[in-house]
């Protein structure tokens, strides 16, 4: 029976294998089957980041966003392991249609956190150039409105001026009736121009206190753009098919890295469906113990107590040999190797056959299938306290009391 590794055994064990009956195979056949056990792994790894990096535009939670990732790598993980346990290579059912359109989904989804993670920087310029274009469209008309203010109060300003200017000139002779003087003419544009700076100074006060309402309501509406604005893991999504439609190449990027996901997602599918000539060693196995437990089932009830009693008379000289070897290993390689600590080491491998022999009686109820176990463990143990005997005289011959 084939060595199998405890990293070989998981990656068995993931592509829906049987480890005892993998055992059985040759080397290249358990290579292949340990690279299809890493195919399922990888989705399920891929999963972990992509899915945790898009939890956590969700909740804005770190942890919660490691508890949803792992937890949905999981689920993956189990699907595919499910789909790889499932049939044989070359086979082809209409739930397979099922789950190649969840591969296909799941690929899709898988993909996007991570495409969002590559384009995080074009998808905050996008977002920012979005934002100042809502926060200008929304100002807009506050602005004018608050432009048709200033010039109201410029033209009274304006006004105001000509005011002056006529009165000075009809003051010192340049304008007016040319007469320099300051008579009822002078005196009534000059009264004129009163008038009015009373009536701009009001007007100034009453545009100030408008402005400042715009102003305020302006404040506002841009509080409340900034508000609205989706940063989260739909807000990037749009940015990014905003951005992709002003640039081509980010388009085709996205949907090229979308396709090498899904693919990614349905490389166990794609292994598990391909038709292959050769079925291997391990399924070959696995017909043959279909056979055997068939014709088992097929048999009596007495051939099958006796059956069942070999197998048994099987596993225990099996599992009592070993015993007796480990502890011979034990023995001659342990530095205490003097008499006194050899002979407890046989003592205990005497009460080790005897605890052998009480499950053999217990297990076995054929007599002469029970004297025959009993015989083959008496001579087991013969042989072994025979070694044990040879190790205590070299120990007694090579090495003094208080050496190890």
């Amino acid at each position: 029976m084939k060595q199998i590794t405890k990293t070989q055994s998981l990656l068995i064990w993931a592509a829906g294998f049987d480890n005892q009956t993998a055992a059985q195979c040759t080397s290249s056949e358990i290579r292949k089957m340990t690279i299809a056990g890493s195919m399922v792994f990888i989705p399920a790894f891929l999963a972990l980041f992509s899915y945790t990096y898009g939890f956590y535009f969700i909740f804005a939670n770190t942890y919660a966003a490691i508890g949803c990732g792992i937890a949905s790598a999981i689920v993956l993980f189990i699907i595919d392991r499910s789909i790889m346990a499932y049939g044989r290579p070359g086979s082809f059912s209409f739930g397979l249609v099922g789950r190649i359109m969840l591969a296909v989904t799941v690929g899709f989804l898988l993909a996007e956190p991570l495409i969002l993670k590559i384009f995080e920087d074009s998808i905050q310029e996008q977002q920012f150039s979005e934002l100042s274009s809502a926060k200008d469209n929304t100002a807009a008309p506050y602005d004018s409105r608050i432009a048709t203010l200033q010039d109201n109060l410029a033209a009274d300003q304006k006004r105001l001026y000509t005011l002056q200017q006529a009165y000075t000139a009809e003051m010192d002779g340049t304008g007016g009736s040319l007469i320099r003087n300051q008579g009822p003419i002078y005196e009534q544009k000059y009264q004129d121009y009163q008038d009015y700076q009373k009536l701009y100074a009001s007007n100034q006060i009453t545009t100030a206190a408008k402005i400042a309402e715009i102003q305020k309501q302006k404040s506002d509406a841009l509080d409340m753009v900034e508000h609205n604005n989706a940063d989260g893991l739909i807000g990037r999504m749009r940015a990014l098919s905003s951005l992709g439609e002003k640039e081509p190449i980010v388009h085709w990027t996205t949907w090229l890295l979308r396709i090498f996901f899904t693919l990614i997602e349905l490389l166990p599918l794609l292994i598990k469906i391909s038709p292959a000539g050769d079925r291997g060693l391990y399924y070959k196995l696995v017909d043959m113990n279909d056979v055997e437990k068939e014709q088992i089932f097929e048999m009596s009830s007495k051939e099958r107590l006796e059956f069942k009693q070999q197998e048994e008379k099987l596993r225990l000289t099996q599992a009592f040999a070993e015993l007796c070897h480990k502890e011979t290993q034990i023995i001659a390689g342990n530095k205490e190797k003097d008499s006194i600590y050899l002979m407890a080491k046989a003592q205990e491998l005497t009460e080790k056959k005897i605890d052998f022999v009480g499950r053999a009686i217990k297990h076995i109820k054929d007599e002469g299938l029970l004297k025959e176990v009993l015989a083959r463990f008496d001579q087991i143990h013969a042989g072994f306290m025979s070694t044990i005997n040879q190790l205590i005289t070299k120990s007694n011959s090579n090495f003094s009391p208080d050496k190890g």
